[in-house]
């Protein structure tokens, strides 16, 4: 029983020769570090990110852009009838 008392700290010891990573592996072996609330929050925290983005993605496709687009359409036209007005102007004042 001792010399297993002894083989598990020796065990301890080698794992925390191997630095910060060690210390990790040890205290996740020993249950000091628990990873798995930390991921399943990230993993909650993502999938709501992505729920958001793709809502603001559906609010620009089915509000912003049509609007951009009648306004795109109606400045066009705009620019057109001014284009005719000052065509029709100089050619009544002769410089057409």
């Amino acid at each position: 029983m001792i010399l297993a008392a002894e083989a598990g700290i020796d065990q301890i010891i080698q794992l925390a020769n191997y630095g910060v990573l060690g210390l990790m592996v040890l205290a996740a072996a020993l249950g000091f570090v628990e990873f798995r609330p930390s991921i399943n929050r990230l993993v909650k925290e993502n999938d709501r990110q992505h729920a958001q983005i793709e809502g603001l993605v559906r609010t620009y496709e089915e509000r912003v852009i049509p609007v951009l687009v009648s306004a795109n359409e109606m400045l066009a036209r705009l620019a057109e009838e001014e284009r005719r007005r000052r065509d029709r102007r100089d050619w009544e004042e002769g410089r057409g």
